[in-house]
């Protein structure tokens, strides 16, 4: 309990300090960070690539820590850096043997539920604390459809969280996102295989 008194004093006293120095211009500015974040939740399923898919959700990541830190949210920025972190290890899974061990979905998983444990005050908790681990088991996928569609159960959990606690920047975010990813499944559907009668019909036929 010290901790986090000792956390939230710092915190409340850094973003005093800035706001005092920057005036107007601190609002404005941590606003802009986080349209910018949005901006690239959006952009990040319109890529093709799963690894450009992760890389911007990074950068995005990124953006959201810089937001939440300057007004003093330290838990949001460490669920965040987590998040970053875990997007790094499941990003080069396909290059590093050390990164494709099985054990990374596990760890991550259990850091999720125990990070919940802890922060979970109200049934509404029980939206983030979801979401962070379809989000786990989303970005574990190597295929890039999979990773859209449990996606969507995601950003789903996320609008249902941000809407019952009234986070109206939060929520537009979110929306944003489940936009992209239907945009994204719709773009990047995979054609359903196609018969070729004719060719079915020219193959040999085995002698009786």
């Amino acid at each position: 309990m010290n901790v986090m008194f000792s956390m939230t004093e710092v915190s409340e006293t850094m973003v005093a300090a800035m706001k005092d120095a920057m005036g107007i211009w601190y609002s404005l500015l941590f606003n802009l960070i986080g349209v910018v974040a949005i901006v690239l939740q959006f952009a990040s399923f319109q890529m093709k690539n799963r690894t450009l898919i992760i890389i911007v959700t990074i950068a995005s990541s990124i953006g959201w820590m810089i937001y939440f830190v300057m007004q003093g949210d330290f838990t949001s920025f460490i669920v965040g850096f987590i998040g970053v972190v875990r997007n790094i290890v499941f990003m080069l899974r396909e290059k590093h043997k050390w990164a494709n061990s099985k054990a990374w979905l596990y760890i991550f998983l259990f850091v999720s539920v125990a990070a919940s444990l802890f922060t979970f005050r109200v049934w509404k908790d029980i939206f983030p604390a979801a979401a962070s681990l379809f989000s786990i088991i989303a970005y574990y996928m190597i295929d890039e459809n999979k990773l859209r569609k449990i996606s969507l159960i995601t950003f789903t959990l996320w609008v249902a969280n941000s809407v019952s606690k009234l986070y109206y920047v939060a929520a537009i975010a979110d929306i944003t996102a489940l936009i992209s990813l239907l945009i994204s499944l719709y773009r990047y559907k995979k054609p359903k295989e196609k018969v070729d009668l004719k060719e079915m019909d020219s193959e040999p036929q085995m002698a009786e």
